[in-house]
C-alpha cells in the first residue's frame, strides 16, 4: 500500500499515472493526514459501547462470539491487534499490524456497525502487545458502561490450559519470567518449576494470583461502571449470551 500524506496536484499526479497502469486508486480529499485525522474526530464522538470484563481466563472473546451469533454487533480488539494482550499473548502471536493499521482497521469496523444499537468489546489496556488503541477510544472505553463476568478461577485454570496448550515449556517460562518482577520472584521461580514438571495447573494457579490481583485493582477503579455482574459457571455463557442479547434488542 502506499499512501499520499496531504493530497493536491502531485498526488492527483501520481493517481492518474498510476491508474494508467492498472492500478486500484482512492483519492482521499485533503491526503492520508485527512484521514488519521478523521479517526481521532470519528471515535471523540460518543458511541454505544459496552464492555465485556472479567477475571484473566473467563472465556470473554469467545463471550464476544456468542453475542455475535445471537445478533449482537461487536468488536474483536484482539483479533484486529492479533494479540491476546498478555506477556503469555506475545507467545501465541506470531506478528502484529502496525499501530496506524490498526487503528484503521479499527475504524474501519466500526464503521460497518449500526451505531444507533450497541457494540460490544472486550476490556482492553491502552496497549495491545505491540500497538495502542486510539487515546480517545481508550479513554471512551474507560467511561462505558461494563458487564462483568465473574467465573470460579478453578475453572479459568482449566479453561487457560487448554487455551495454551500449545505454547512450548520455553514459551511458558519465557511468558512466566515476562512477568516475574510483578508476580514476585519466589512465585515466578515455583511457577517456572512446576512448568518443568508438566505440573500446568499449580503453574496457571500462581501466575492467576498476579492477573487477578491487577484486575481487582483496576475494577475497584471502576465499580461505578459496572450495569452488570453475572456470577456463573462457563457453561452458562451462551444462555447469558442469548438473556444480554434480548434485552439489548428490547431497550432500542
Amino acid at each position: 500500500r502506499m499512501y499520499c500524506w496531504r493530497g493536491g496536484m502531485r498526488s492527483q499526479s501520481m493517481a492518474t499515472l498510476l491508474e494508467s497502469y492498472g492500478f486500484k486508486v482512492v483519492l482521499l480529499k485533503g491526503g492520508y493526514k485527512a484521514y488519521r485525522n478523521f479517526i481521532i474526530e470519528y471515535f471523540s464522538a460518543q458511541l454505544p459501547i459496552k464492555v465485556i470484563t472479567g477475571y484473566t481466563g473467563s472465556k470473554k472473546t469467545a463471550f464476544l462470539y456468542l453475542l455475535k451469533t445471537q445478533g449482537a454487533q461487536i468488536v474483536d480488539l484482539e483479533g484486529l491487534a492479533n494479540h491476546q494482550g498478555s506477556s503469555f499473548g506475545n507467545q501465541k502471536s506470531m506478528s502484529q499490524p502496525t499501530t496506524e493499521q490498526f487503528q484503521n482497521m479499527l475504524l474501519d469496523e466500526f464503521l460497518k456497525l449500526d451505531l444507533r444499537k450497541p457494540v460490544f468489546i472486550e476490556d482492553e489496556s491502552m496497549r495491545i502487545g505491540q500497538v495502542n488503541v486510539p487515546e480517545v477510544f481508550y479513554q471512551q472505553k474507560s467511561n462505558s458502561p461494563h458487564i462483568f463476568l465473574e467465573i470460579d478461577k478453578a475453572e479459568r485454570v482449566e479453561f487457560l490450559k487448554e487455551d495454551y496448550k500449545n505454547l512450548s515449556a520455553e514459551q511458558l517460562i519465557l511468558a512466566t519470567e515476562g512477568i516475574s518482577k510483578k508476580l514476585g520472584l519466589e512465585l515466578a521461580a515455583e511457577a517456572i518449576e512446576c512448568i518443568k514438571l508438566g505440573h500446568g495447573t499449580r503453574a496457571a494457579e500462581i501466575i492467576l494470583t498476579y492477573y487477578d490481583r491487577q484486575y481487582h485493582k483496576s475494577i475497584s477503579n471502576k465499580k461505578h461502571l459496572i450495569h452488570d455482574h453475572f456470577k456463573i459457571e462457563m457453561s452458562e455463557l451462551e444462555s447469558l449470551a442469548k438473556k444480554i442479547t434480548l434485552g439489548t434488542e428490547n431497550a432500542v
